[in-house]
């Protein structure tokens, strides 16, 4: 019988891991950077997977850069994707556009909650029937053929079809998706999820039966999906982008990195006991990859902050790895060392082994001190940037993770002389999982050897 089947192997610490993320923003074969603004939030309220996109109807929005992808031209093309919304709007709020007057579209939310499509040279507007209520999930479909009708598409059963001439060309245009234009006019309030734009193929032209998971292995007509997956750790924090950091798949160590630069960029996640690192007596572990643009002074990897109560996870240049405790802004623990001064990327960890603590850089220990100080700091957990000290990262960052345990078996000591493997991909979720696709009937076996 035919059939795939696809074995992921367990990290084998996946359920001791308080913070995972892979940094994957566009999964289609074109890559497309995707930079968040005003504080977009990747939210565990999620349809498929661990988080959607959150937006808060105050200014939120993601942009996705200029592309030949946008240029539908008069081909069939379909735009679908997961809302679920907040509130509706006293006017419209704006899902996905490209705001290229009639060369480009629109999918948007009126107050009524009704559906409007934009397209064509006159930017017609047709109007769903079915009007959308909060705290619900709907699928949408936004589906056009030969350049010359189009239909929309709700739960997959379709609200109609409508004559329109059509030749999309998205111009110098940006793509925005939570709201019109860059200046984030119009916002939405409410969540989306598996958004995908498709070019050449009008993938639904009758009703329907909505996905049921999360899409995978893109083929050549997917131009653009995001998941929208944030911490993929069991713990499942919120994430909420500050500045206009960016996911940037063309620069990453796997299939995805984080984009800082340098100015105002950050992660935030709200406080938790998960980062009671010097509070807690178990052994702890933060490791990342990080690749500089250009190392010059102190540059943020992770911050619990709280003014000057904290711990610090950074690179100052000329010092090197840097792990710092203080309290009214005096050290108790400060160890640093294996200094970065390229451009490529490295794998950074800094271990806690009982009451023993270590620098790794590339798998060799840099830097040590034991240290019984056990400091129960209160904050959010910072990425990329500190607002409080001021401190931000310059460069890409890929598989960030918290863990409360000792996942490389690392033994720290005074003569620095402990090596780690470092991981060859990114991390598991923990498990087996099993995916199996067929369109015929056929009979499975499965074996987890």
């Amino acid at each position: 019988p035919d059939y795939l089947m696809t074995k992921f192997e367990s990290d084998g610490n996946a359920s001791t891991t308080v913070l995972l993320l892979h940094a994957d923003g566009d999964q289609s074969a074109s890559g497309h950077d995707v930079s968040f603004r005003g504080d977009a939030a990747a939210s565990s309220t999620a349809k498929f997977g661990n988080a959607s996109m959150s937006f808060d109807g105050t200014g939120d929005g993601l942009t996705v850069p200029n592309s030949d992808d946008w240029d539908l031209g008069t081909g069939d093309f379909t735009i679908d994707y997961w809302v679920r919304l907040e509130a509706l709007p006293s006017v419209l709020d704006n899902m996905v556009a490209i705001n290229n007057g009639g060369g480009g579209f629109a999918m948007r939310l009126l107050a009524s909650g009704a559906i409007q499509t934009n397209i064509g040279s006159s930017w017609t507007q047709n109007t769903s029937t079915t009007q959308l209520s909060t705290d619900k999930w709907y699928h949408l479909a936004f589906v056009g053929e030969s350049g010359s009708t189009v239909k929309l598409y709700i739960d997959g059963v379709s609200e109609g079809t409508w004559p329109v001439s059509y030749n999309v060309t998205a111009g110098t245009e940006i793509l925005s998706i939570g709201n019109f234009t860059a200046a984030s006019a119009d916002p939405i309030n409410g969540q989306i999820d598996e958004l995908r734009i498709s070019k050449g193929v009008a993938r639904w032209k009758e009703n329907f039966t909505p996905p049921t998971r999360e899409y995978s292995n893109p083929d050549s007509d997917t131009k653009l999906l995001l998941h929208f997956d944030g911490d993929s750790s069991g713990s499942g924090h919120d994430i909420t982008f500050n500045g206009e950091a960016t996911t940037t798949p063309s620069t990453s160590k796997f299939d995805g990195a984080y984009n800082f630069d340098g100015t105002a960029d950050k992660i935030i996640i709200p406080d938790s006991t998960d980062w009671d690192i010097v509070a807690d007596t178990s052994d702890y572990t933060i490791d990342m990859w990080a690749k500089f643009d250009s190392p010059s002074g102190t540059e943020m990897f992770v911050v619990q902050d709280h003014s000057t109560d904290f711990w610090s996870f950074n690179h100052v240049a000329g010092s090197g790895i840097r792990w710092r405790t203080a309290n009214g802004g005096v050290s108790d623990i400060l160890i640093q060392g294996g200094e970065i001064t390229d451009t490529n990327w490295h794998h950074i960890a800094m271990i806690k082994v009982v009451d023993e603590w270590s620098i790794y850089k590339d798998g060799v220990q840099v830097a040590y001190v034991q240290d019984t100080t056990t400091t129960n700091y209160a904050g959010e957990l910072s990425i990329g940037g500190s607002a409080l000290q001021g401190d931000y990262f310059d460069g890409n960052m890929d598989e960030i993770r918290i863990q409360k345990g000792n996942p490389f078996n690392a033994a720290p000591n005074v003569g620095n002389t402990d090596t780690i493997t470092i991981p060859s991909g990114p991390y598991g979720s923990g498990g087996y999982k099993l995916l199996m696709e067929s369109d015929g009937d056929i009979t499975f076996g499965v074996d987890d050897d």
